[in-house]
C-alpha cells in the first residue's frame, strides 16, 4: 500500500520544523508508523554545515535548484514506504509538489506581521529583515493559498502536542463540536476532507448559498442530513434539495420573512440601530424559530446587552458578535458548549471572530469561567500557550482579549468579571490603568503602580506586579556596565527597579530624561530595548554611534524593533522569552496562593 505523504508548507518562521516534530511524538504516542523529512536538514546534512554558510555561496537560484532536487527525491522515496509521511519544505520552496500529495499549510496569526532572523541567510541584501520578509510575503501566501489542502493555525509559543494536532494528523475521534462553514477551496478536496472532521465529532457544517453554488450540491449531499446546517444568504432555491429530514434551515433575516418551516432565524446587519433594537427585531421575526443575533458590534458595552439578550432565552438565543478585525473570537471560544449554534474555523474561516480549531479545542465544553491575557496587541501573546495546563487542571480555559488604554475602566472590567473572567495577566498598555481598578495591590506592584497579574476575589481584583522577577533573571548578569532603557513608558519604573543605574531615554525623542549617561560617543555597553513595533513608527532610533555589545530585549515578538537593531549591529542579542517564562511561573504562585 502506497504511502499517503503529506507536504508541510508555511511562512518563515511558522513553525514547520516545529509541527514535524509534534506530528512524530503523537504517532510515537499512539503506536502508529510515520515517517518524517524535514528538506532544510536534509540539504543540512549533504552539506555537512547550516544552510546560512553555504547559501550565500550558491547563490539563491542554484539554492532553490538544489531544494527542488531534494524535495523531489524525498517525495520519490517516500510513495513506496507503508504509512502515512510528512515533508516538511522550506518557505520559498518553489518546486511543483506530486499529484496525489496532501498539503497542509501552517499558520501563525502573527505571520503578517513577519519575522527577523539572526541565523538564516539573507534572500535580499539591500533590504532589512523585515522588509524582506513582507517583500516576499504576499507571492507566498498566495501560493500556500493556492496548494493547500488543509490548514492548521497553530497557536503563538506551543512547543507540545496539542489535541489540534492529533486532529489534523487524524489520531483518533474527538469530540469537537460546534458548527463548521464550508468553504470553497473544501471542496476540491472533499471526500477527505468530510471524512477526517465527521471523526471530529463536528455539530453541523453549515452550507451557504453565498459562498457556495449549485455546481456543488451533490457533494454538500455526502453530510449526513442531521449534520447539516442549511444557510439562506441570498435565497437561492438549490439548498432546498438539502433541507431533508434532519437538517436545520438558517433563514437571514435580510431576505425578509422567513417561510414556514425554519429552523433558525438570524440577522447579520444592524444599519445605525442599537443592539437591542436589533435584537427585538429578531425576535419578533423569530416565531419559534431559533434566533440568532451575529451583527458586527463595537465595544465591551454592546456585548454585554448582546449576552443579556442571549441569557434571558439560552434555549432559543444563539449571539455571535463580528467585528472587522476578530476581536471577539474569544467571547465565542468561552461560549462553547453553552450556545447552540457556535463556529469555529480552520484557516480565514467565514468570519473573524471565529475561534481557530487550536483555540477552540483549547476551551472546556460549558465552562463557567475563563483566564484571559488582556493588553493591545495581544494576538503575539504566548500567554494561553503557556498558562493553559495550569488552567486546564481548574477546568479552565485562557483567552486572548484586545482592549485599549481606553477601554479600561471599570464598567468593561465588570463586565468581563460577569462574563466568568477570574485570573489575567496583563500588558502594554494597561498595566496602569489596571492598577487603579484593583482594590488590593501587592508590593512591588503597589509602589510602582504597575499590575501584570489580576484575580478576582471578593467581587474585586487584587493585583500583583511579577514582571520584577522576570526582567531581574532577564538582566542577571549586566554587573557595572553601562546600560540605556530605551523607551519604556509604563515598564520604565519596573526596569529602573531593577536596573537602577540604567539611563533612561524617550524613545520619542531620542534624548536622556536622566542625567548620568557614563559612556562616551561609542554608547552604553548595552541597551535595554522597551519599544514594540506597534510604536516604533512613532519613535526614534538609537544614534548611529552607538555600538552596545548586548541588546536585551524586553519583547519576544518575532518583528521586534530590539531584534532589528541587534541585527543591524550585529550585537549579542537576548530574548525577552527569558523574562516572560520567570513571571508566568510567578503569576502561577500568585494565582496558586490566591
Amino acid at each position: 500500500m502506497a504511502a499517503v505523504i503529506t507536504a508541510v508548507v508555511g511562512h518563515r518562521g511558522s513553525g514547520k520544523s516545529q509541527f514535524l516534530e509534534r506530528a512524530r511524538t503523537a504517532f510515537e504516542a499512539s503506536g502508529q508508523k510515520a515517517t518524517f523529512v524535514d528538506v532544510d536538514h536534509e540539504m543540512e546534512q549533504a552539506a555537512g554545515r547550516p544552510i546560512i554558510e553555504f547559501f550565500g555561496e550558491l547563490g539563491e537560484d542554484e539554492f532553490r535548484r538544489l531544494e527542488r532536487n531534494t524535495a523531489a527525491a524525498a517525495f520519490d522515496r517516500l510513495r513506496d514506504d507503508d504509512g502515512p509521511a510528512f515533508v516538511a519544505l522550506g518557505a520559498g520552496f518553489d518546486g511543483d509538489i506530486p499529484d496525489g500529495v496532501a498539503v497542509l499549510w501552517i499558520q501563525r496569526s502573527t505571520d503578517g506581521d513577519g519575522r527577523i532572523f539572526l541565523d538564516r541567510p539573507a534572500l535580499d541584501p539591500g533590504l532589512g529583515p523585515l522588509e524582506e520578509f513582507q517583500h516576499r510575503f504576499g507571492d507566498r501566501d498566495d501560493r500556500y493559498r493556492g496548494i493547500a489542502t488543509e490548514t492548521l493555525l497553530v497557536a503563538e509559543g506551543v512547543d507540545s502536542v496539542t489535541e489540534a494536532d492529533r486532529l489534523i494528523l487524524g489520531l483518533g475521534e474527538s469530540d469537537v463540536g460546534g458548527y463548521l462553514t464550508i468553504l470553497p477551496g473544501d471542496i476540491d478536496r472533499w471526500d477527505r476532507f468530510l471524512a477526517k472532521r465527521l471523526t471530529w465529532g463536528i455539530d453541523r457544517f453549515e452550507i451557504r448559498d453565498d459562498l457556495l453554488s449549485e455546481s456543488v450540491s451533490e457533494r454538500v449531499a455526502s453530510i449526513p442530513a442531521n449534520r447539516r446546517l442549511v444557510s439562506h444568504r441570498t435565497n437561492g432555491k438549490w439548498l432546498d434539495g438539502l433541507a431533508t429530514a434532519g437538517a436545520l434551515v438558517d433563514w437571514a433575516l435580510e431576505l425578509g420573512a422567513p417561510p414556514p418551516g425554519v429552523d433558525i432565524v438570524s440577522r447579520h446587519d444592524r444599519a445605525e440601530r442599537s443592539v437591542p433594537e436589533v435584537a427585538a427585531e429578531l425576535a419578533e421575526a423569530g416565531t419559534d424559530a431559533h434566533l440568532k443575533l451575529a451583527i458586527p458590534v463595537a465595544d465591551f458595552t454592546e456585548l454585554w446587552q448582546g449576552h443579556l439578550w442571549r441569557t434571558a432565552d439560552p434555549d432559543k438565543r444563539s449571539f455571535l458578535p463580528r467585528s472587522d478585525d476578530g476581536r471577539w473570537a474569544w467571547y465565542r471560544q468561552t461560549q462553547r458548549g453553552s450556545m447552540q449554534i457556535n463556529f469555529l474555523r480552520e484557516g480565514a474561516g467565514s468570519a473573524a471572530d471565529q475561534p481557530t480549531l487550536s483555540d477552540w479545542v483549547s476551551m472546556p465544553h460549558r465552562s463557567t469561567t475563563f483566564a484571559a491575557i488582556l493588553g493591545d496587541p495581544v494576538a503575539h501573546s504566548r500567554t494561553p500557550t503557556s498558562q493553559a495546563r495550569f488552567f486546564a487542571q481548574r477546568g479552565m480555559g485562557v483567552v486572548r482579549i484586545r482592549m485599549t488604554a481606553a477601554e479600561c475602566t471599570a464598567d468593561n472590567m465588570e463586565v468581563l468579571a460577569r462574563l466568568g473572567l477570574t485570573h489575567a495577566a496583563v500588558t502594554s498598555p494597561l498595566k496602569k490603568a489596571i492598577y487603579e481598578l484593583c482594590g488590593q495591590v501587592e508590593e512591588p506592584a503597589a509602589t510602582l503602580e504597575s499590575v501584570n497579574t489580576v484575580v478576582r476575589n471578593d467581587d474585586q481584583w487584587v493585583g500583583t506586579n511579577t514582571d520584577i522577577g522576570g526582567l531581574t533573571a532577564l538582566v542577571a548578569d549586566v554587573g557595572k556596565s553601562s546600560v540605556v532603557l530605551w523607551g519604556g513608558g509604563g515598564t520604565r519604573a519596573t526596569v529602573l527597579h531593577a536596573l537602577p543605574e540604567a539611563v533612561p531615554y524617550s524613545a520619542r525623542s531620542g534624548t536622556p530624561l536622566s542625567d548620568g549617561a557614563g559612556f562616551g560617543s561609542a554608547g552604553p555597553d548595552i541597551v535595554v530595548w522597551a519599544v514594540g513595533r506597534n510604536r516604533q513608527q512613532a519613535c526614534k532610533w538609537p544614534p548611529t554611534g552607538w555600538q552596545p555589545r548586548r541588546v536585551i530585549d524586553l519583547n519576544y515578538g518575532e518583528d521586534s524593533p530590539g531584534l532589528e537593531y541587534s541585527h543591524r549591529l550585529g550585537a549579542e542579542y537576548r530574548s525577552g522569552l527569558e523574562m516572560f517564562r520567570v513571571q508566568a511561573e510567578l503569576q502561577q504562585e500568585f494565582w496558586n496562593g490566591r
